[in-house]
């Protein structure tokens, strides 16, 4: 404003005048430019020298997230089509059973099977019924004696087809290391979520403090959007409104 006000003053005087006086006014800002950015520089406040290390971890914490994911992956790629289908002869009703089938991720999807614990029920079962035919007033005596050896037979069968299959996916578990593998990207998205929220916790003192911000909120915009949940759960974890609020702040010359 001052510079247009002189520039419009200039615009009266004789053409030699003129030029000086706007020659003038062009070393004049020039001069005040280099003191003034001196001057500012050091009348601008220190960054938060905490902020400052926080700010450099978080390139570290992703990092350590974005591996884990990559591993879990990896895992899931190898193993997951590996799991097996639990055998026909092993459903059951849920009136029958408690135990569902579950996949490679744990997911049930509805299926209710035997297991081996209940073949090795029916089979001690039957073996005290075929061994207890002579006791008139058994609890069991409103079966035949054929009746309870088909019914040994049977479970002795199912036993064996139950224990193969659970055997096989057992083998998968602790080869795959899946468990092992997904609890760990929680453990580091989580540990991702705590920092950011440490990082939000400290007062920005200059648009250097508010880009460090920006930056921590960048990383988990690239985190999964499942893991994107964990969030709520971390306190003080209404991370966009605390930058919107930063922001402003600045816009207005302010320091947190």
């Amino acid at each position: 404003m001052p510079n247009t006000l002189v520039r419009a003053a200039a615009e009266g005087l004789p053409e030699i005048n003129r030029r000086r006086l706007l020659l003038g006014l062009a070393a004049a800002s020039t001069a005040a430019a280099g003191i003034g950015a001196v001057e500012i520089a050091k009348a601008s406040p220190a960054e938060n020298h905490a902020l400052i290390e926080l700010g450099n971890q978080t390139p570290v914490f992703e990092k350590a997230y974005v591996e884990a994911c990559a591993h879990e992956d990896r895992v899931v790629e190898t193993w997951a089509h590996k799991w097996p289908t639990a055998p026909a002869t092993l459903t059951a009703s849920r009136s029958t059973s408690s135990e569902v089938e579950r996949d490679f991720f744990g997911a049930s999807h509805g299926r209710y099977i035997f297991t081996s614990r209940d073949f090795k029920w029916r089979l001690k079962r039957a073996t005290s019924a075929l061994k207890s035919r002579a006791k008139s007033r058994a609890w069991h005596s409103h079966s035949t004696c054929e009746e309870w050896q088909a019914e040994f037979n049977g479970a002795s069968r199912l036993l064996a087809v139950a224990e193969k299959y659970e055997a096989k996916i057992e083998s998968i578990k602790q080869a795959s290391g899946y468990t092992d593998a997904w609890k760990a990207r929680h453990v580091a998205v989580e540990a991702l979520a705590k920092h950011i929220t440490a990082v939000m916790k400290e007062p920005d003192m200059t648009m250097a403090g508010l880009l460090i911000k920006a930056e921590a909120m960048a990383a988990w915009g690239r985190v999964r959007g499942m893991d994107g949940r964990v969030a709520a759960f971390i306190e003080n974890g209404n991370w966009p409104a605390h930058i919107a609020e930063a922001i402003l702040r600045h816009a207005k010359g302010g320091a947190a």
